[in-house]
């Protein structure tokens, strides 16, 4: 993205469609039929903390895949090799 950081944050925000609830436990992970595709997908410390195990988490990105328009991104923020975090 080309310009100042001002104009780069307000470009964001008017592209920012909001913040949609899944349950990466079902196939279809929307409540309600989604049938766009999106840019950008963003989890963070979600995917992990819902998946039991690895094929799960792997189920999961397979499913939120099906929702990412073609050359789009998955953002991922995460820990590595963690049991537990604090917040607060």
């Amino acid at each position: 993205m080309e310009g100042t950081n001002e104009n780069i944050d307000e470009r964001l925000r008017k592209s920012l469609i909001g913040c949609l609830k899944i349950d990466l436990n079902l196939d279809q992970i929307f409540k309600y039929p989604i049938f766009k595709k999106f840019d950008i997908i963003f989890s963070r410390l979600c995917i992990e903390c819902a998946a039991t195990d690895n094929n799960h988490f792997k189920r999961a990105i397979r499913n939120l895949k099906k929702y990412m328009k073609v050359n789009g991104y998955l953002l991922l923020l995460g820990l590595l090799d963690e049991d537990f975090y604090i917040v607060g």
